[in-house]
């Protein structure tokens, strides 16, 4: 398994975006105006 490190200027909701179809949120924060989160797939074991 892996797992996916995204940093954006806003929250992410990965059921807005196709690509992130599949990973859950597993860990997230905000860093100034920085927004990071932590994603793994729904499926990892």
């Amino acid at each position: 398994g892996g797992a996916l490190y995204v940093e954006s200027g806003a929250e992410l909701d990965p059921a807005a975006h196709e690509a992130l179809a599949g990973w859950q949120v597993v860990k997230r924060g905000k860093a100034g105006a920085v927004h990071y989160h932590l994603l793994r797939r729904e499926n990892d074991e």
